[in-house]
């Protein structure tokens, strides 16, 4: 059985600071996997994580979230890899100290992208590692386009991508909150957290969904929201300080999360 784990950006970083880790969730999330490839032998599984408060800054500063055409947004678009790099040693650092057997795939030297969709994906080296034992690490990066010379490829992406070429049996999500809410559950108390999605109703619930903050590239809720449509296969999205759902989840068990199905 394959699964795919998601190690959120809001979850793994701290979106208000510069470049912050946030190293108790990424081990809870190690850990997790971890316990998960422990109690089940046969089970494969590929981590994908988000940049967070690594990658988005730059974006912004030298303005390559539409494209790289000029000298400085060349310049950016190599700051940007760097950065997510830096949030990727912080993530590989964890899962090795937790005995996952993980080798990173960088998601810029494995895809090129046309207009911000990816185009090509060495599937190979995946497919390779898996059959070795190997967990592959994935992220969100920054990756060459033939349309606009570098674009955003989101996490949530490369996600949905991997769900549409392989024969994965679930796709778990690890945020910073329970699940997914009707309206943003940090600004209003009232939110109500949804237990499950049809995809058929993504298309109405997006509406209604907070969009991305300033500092968020890659579209916030909404942006996964309709990543989550093109996804075939169960999808959960659980709290990623949980480690005993993210575990259950990966597992195919229950636990307090959204499901989208």
């Amino acid at each position: 059985m394959l699964a795919i784990l998601k190690m959120g950006g809001a979850a793994i970083t701290d979106k208000s600071a510069y470049e912050s880790a946030n190293d108790e969730t990424i081990w809870k999330l190690a850990y997790a996997a971890a316990q998960a490839l422990r109690k089940d032998r046969k089970l494969q599984l590929i981590i994908v994580h988000g940049a967070g408060s690594f990658g988005h800054p730059q974006v912004l500063k030298y303005r390559v979230g539409s494209g790289v055409r000029t000298a400085k947004q060349a310049y950016g678009f190599c700051e940007v890899r760097n950065s997510c790099a830096r949030l990727s040693a912080a993530v590989m650092r964890q899962l090795l100290d937790a005995d996952v057997p993980a080798v990173l795939l960088p998601t810029g030297a494995m895809a090129m992208q046309k207009n911000k969709r990816i185009t090509h994906f060495n599937l190979a080296l995946v497919r390779h590692a898996l059959a070795l034992g190997l967990v592959p690490v994935l992220r969100g990066d920054m990756v060459l386009d033939e349309a606009l010379g570098g674009s955003v490829c989101s996490g949530d992406q490369v996600v949905s991508y991997l769900c549409s070429k392989l024969n994965v049996a679930r796709a778990v999500f690890g945020t910073d909150v329970d699940g997914v809410f009707n309206v943003d559950p940090k600004k209003d108390n009232k939110a109500r957290m949804l237990r499950k999605i049809l995809r058929a109703q993504i298309s109405n619930l997006s509406g209604s969904m907070p969009g991305p903050s300033m500092e968020d590239v890659t579209g916030g809720m909404k942006g996964k929201l309709a990543e989550f449509a093109g996804i075939k296969c169960p999808v959960f999205v659980a709290n990623a300080s949980k480690p005993e759902r993210i575990t259950a989840l990966l597992l195919g068990k229950s636990a307090l999360s959204t499901e989208i199905s």
